[in-house]
C-alpha cells in the first residue's frame, strides 16, 4: 500500500510540475506576442519612422534591393507634383513591408516633396485610435491614395497589378486602372 501511495503522488507531482511548465511556457509565449503587438507601429507616423530598427531591416533592404523602371518614372515625375499621396500600411503586414519600401524609392527617383505624401499605419484591424482610416474604405494594406485637389482620384491597394511604376502611370494619365479590388 505504502508503494502504491509512494508512486500516486509521485505521478501527481510529475504532472503537476509539467502542468506548471506548460503554463509557464504558454504565459511566455503570450508575452512574447504582446511585446510584437506592441512593437507595431500605428497611427500618423513618417518614412524616418521606418528607417530605425526594429522597421529599418525589412525596409532598408526592400528599398535597396529593388530596381527602378526609370524611364517610367520619368513619363509622370512632373505630374505627380499635382498629388498628394495617403499611405495606409501595416508594419505587421508582409505587402507593406514589401511594398511600401519600393513606393518610397519611386517618389525619392521622382523627386516628390515629402510634405506630399502622408503614412498612416494601421493594426491588424485596419484601425486607428484617431480614426484616419475613417471614410476612406480601408480593407487591405498597403493601400495608396492618390488625390488631387482634395478629391481622391484612384488608389493602389495591398499589390500592383503590373508594377507600381506601370500602376502610378496608369493612375497620373487616366488610362482606366483598376486595382485589384475594384470588382469587389
Amino acid at each position: 500500500m505504502m508503494k502504491y501511495t509512494l508512486i500516486l503522488v509521485s505521478a501527481i507531482l510529475f504532472f503537476s510540475c509539467n502542468l506548471q511548465k506548460k503554463k509557464e511556457a504558454s504565459q511566455k509565449k503570450m508575452e512574447i506576442k504582446q511585446e510584437e503587438i506592441t512593437n507595431d507601429l500605428i497611427g500618423k507616423i513618417n518614412r524616418n519612422d521606418l528607417e530605425v530598427l526594429p522597421y529599418a531591416s525589412w525596409f532598408t533592404e526592400n528599398y535597396n534591393n529593388y530596381n527602378l523602371d526609370k524611364q517610367t518614372i520619368a513619363s509622370f515625375e512632373e505630374v505627380l507634383s499635382d498629388y498628394e499621396i495617403t499611405i495606409f500600411m501595416g508594419t505587421w503586414c508582409g505587402d507593406s513591408k514589401r511594398e511600401v519600401p519600393i513606393f518610397y524609392k519611386i517618389l525619392d527617383q521622382a523627386g516628390l516633396d515629402p510634405q506630399k505624401t502622408t503614412l498612416i499605419a494601421v493594426s491588424e484591424f485596419k484601425d486607428t485610435p484617431e480614426g484616419f482610416e475613417k471614410g476612406r474604405n480601408i480593407n487591405y494594406v498597403p493601400t495608396f491614395i492618390f488625390e488631387k485637389n482634395g478629391v481622391e482620384i484612384n488608389r493602389i491597394v495591398e499589390s500592383p497589378i503590373e508594377t507600381l511604376e506601370l500602376d502610378i502611370h496608369s493612375i497620373l494619365t487616366k488610362k482606366g486602372y483598376q486595382h485589384t479590388y475594384t470588382a469587389f
